[in-house]
């Protein structure tokens, strides 16, 4: 069951708890930048051999240079990167001091990776039919978004193999579906490049990629619209525009006006009339005095 049942999933395991405990034995060690790099590099190292087309990331850590540098390094190695864009912080999580309220104009771009980074796919979480929720409750708004789904209320499979609700507004989820849409489309188009099945992905979102906004980026991610429309991106990712073909429409000319055979007559008649109607006033106006001589 899910989006992408058949894909086969490699674990990569860069953390123990979201609350690491030193005392523990063996120690428990939390999430930092530095495991999370060391786990994209190793995806990258062994992406061709293990066939890894697609590494998601559902969290957050701060940035780092050497993080960005495994992000390049696995999108050489053909891996699509999906990661959350940042839920809204509660105390004591990731940025709190910066998020833990929302304030207009706020962008997170800067302070979650590797949502951030380049030749990333960021993923936000929406509501299906949110209707009165304010998402800005949930999530972060964040100018890296690249796409969002909804994730309350979605089915997914539990730990002892049953179903479960899930239950929340949350990125790291998001990130999870949009991972198995990507998955689908690497299998369905076996030959694309990474830049090539994001650009399925993104082209055929509800919004668009010309406008993206910080909740949404280029809208909701629609499944089927992406495995099935005729898109035809090249090895880099660009998807061709339909414009208009320059040169081959004549300019659009006013027409010619048609030549007036009646207009010698016309204007004749009009000089005829106004000699006429001059004599008839000049006869109405010399009657009295004519008359006044016939007396």
């Amino acid at each position: 069951m899910g989006i992408a049942p058949d894909a086969e999933v490699v674990d990569v395991r860069v953390y123990d708890a979201d609350a690491p405990d030193p005392t523990a034995e063996p120690p428990q060690v939390g999430v930092t930048w530095e495991a999370v790099a060391d786990g994209l590099e190793w995806v990258a190292r062994n992406a061709r051999a293990l066939n890894i087309r697609v590494a998601n990331i559902s969290l957050a850590v701060p940035p780092s240079e050497a993080l960005e540098a495994a992000v390049e390094a696995a999108w050489k190695a053909d891996v699509v990167v999906v990661a959350s864009s940042g839920n809204r912080p509660q105390e004591g999580q990731l940025n709190y001091d910066r998020f833990a309220e929302y304030r207009p104009g706020e962008d997170a771009a800067a302070f979650v990776a590797p949502a951030g980074y380049d030749h990333v796919v960021a993923v936000n979480a929406t509501v299906a039919g949110a209707g009165d929720v304010d998402l800005s409750d949930f999530v972060l708004q964040n100018s890296a978004t690249d796409v969002a789904v909804p994730t309350a209320g979605a089915v997914s499979l539990a730990a002892n193999g049953s179903t479960c609700l899930v239950p929340d507004v949350a990125t790291s989820w998001a990130a999870a579906e949009v991972s198995g849409v990507v998955a689908l489309l690497r299998t369905r188009y076996p030959d694309d490049t990474a830049p090539q099945a994001v650009a399925r992905l993104l082209d055929t979102a509800d919004g668009t990629v010309d406008d993206p906004t910080p909740l949404r980026g280029a809208g909701v991610v629609q499944p089927v619209e992406a495995l099935t429309r005729p898109l035809h991106p090249d090895g880099h990712g660009a998807v061709p525009r339909a414009e208009p073909a320059r040169g081959s429409t004549p300019r659009a000319t006013a027409p010619e006006p048609e030549a007036d055979v009646l207009a010698g007559t016309r204007e004749n008649a009009v000089w005829w009339g106004l000699l006429g109607g001059g004599a008839l006033l000049l006869a109405v106006l010399l009657r009295p005095v004519l008359s006044r001589r016939r007396d």
